[in-house]
């Protein structure tokens, strides 16, 4: 049966949100691919979602901002996203 978990922790300053699941995982050509695509000035017609939540994301909290994909296939996919406490306004302080 198909699971996925979402964790929230907060480590000093930043916040970890933590999707997991244990569906069929994403090959290392694939992640790779997945990275090239979200970093590109231009739109693919792929992988939209995840591209456009990293590059608002990365434009809203600049280099406070990141993004971790791991995943191995026939395991299971986990994304965390780190964000500061206080967002926008802990970083103009």
């Amino acid at each position: 049966m198909g699971r996925v978990g979402i964790n929230l922790q907060l480590s000093g300053e930043k916040i970890f949100c933590t999707v997991q699941d244990n569906g069929i995982g994403i090959s290392a050509e694939k992640l790779r691919r997945l990275w090239a695509d979200m970093k590109a000035a231009e739109s693919r017609e792929t992988n939209i979602a995840i591209r456009n939540i990293y590059q608002r994301l990365s434009l809203y909290y600049g280099e406070d901002f990141n993004l971790v994909i791991d995943s191995t296939e026939e395991e299971g996919t986990t994304i965390t996203l780190v964000i500061p406490v206080g967002g926008v306004e802990c970083i103009k302080s």
